[in-house]
């Protein structure tokens, strides 16, 4: 079987948004969100979304670039670390408020797939 590593921690979230690019206020997280900050590590970028691994889940979870605070989604490339909230938008599970960690916050074993 495939093994995976991870270091990781979970903290509190604070129920503030991080600010995005073109003027959030970073007020709080509408209904719904997440209360717990995830980290993980972008496994798939595509034209106006991507996956995440989180360390915590063994499934990818999707996410849109309107949810990427603090950089640009330009900036994002395969195998960063981010840290996260996850919500429910219907069946599906969505990272929200994605932003990026230092280099090595998250290191995962798995190989990472495009």
């Amino acid at each position: 079987g495939i093994r995976l590593q991870v270091r990781a921690c979970e903290m509190p979230y604070s129920g503030r948004a991080p600010a995005r690019r073109g003027g959030s206020s970073g007020s709080p997280i509408s209904n719904g969100h997440s209360q717990i900050t995830y980290q993980g590590v972008i496994v798939s970028l595509k034209d106006s979304f991507g996956f995440v691994q989180p360390v915590t889940q063994p499934a990818n979870v999707f996410f849109h670039y309107s949810e990427v605070a603090e950089c640009h989604p330009d900036d994002l490339r395969v195998g960063q670390a981010v840290q996260f909230g996850i919500t429910s938008r219907g069946s599906k599970t969505t990272a929200v408020a994605v932003s990026l960690l230092a280099p090595g916050s998250v290191a995962l074993t798995k190989p990472l797939l495009d």
